[in-house]
């Protein structure tokens, strides 16, 4: 899949975040409601995963797959702050 040329070469932790907010707008951190753990992206990618399985366990193989898209999209251009958090 060839990178649409509206995103970074790289994409670093804020451009993940902004990602996530653009095209998976029903995706929220629960880190953001615990202050120690705002900002932690080890956090959000766990957050990201219950998500996914949550919607694998209630049958919604569609919206698991369009988060799982997502992630294999992001990690074919991320830098190595979100590389090595997924």
């Amino acid at each position: 899949m060839k990178k649409p040329s509206n995103r970074p070469e790289q994409i670093d932790y804020a451009e993940f975040l902004r990602m996530v907010e653009a095209e998976l707008p029903e995706v929220h951190w629960p880190c953001d409601s615990d202050e120690s753990r705002k900002g932690l992206l080890h956090c959000e990618m766990a957050a990201f995963a219950r998500l996914t399985e949550e919607k694998m366990d209630k049958g919604l193989f569609s919206q698991a797959e369009k988060y799982f898209q997502f992630i294999s999209n992001i990690r074919h251009h991320a830098a190595p702050e979100v590389e090595n958090r997924y």
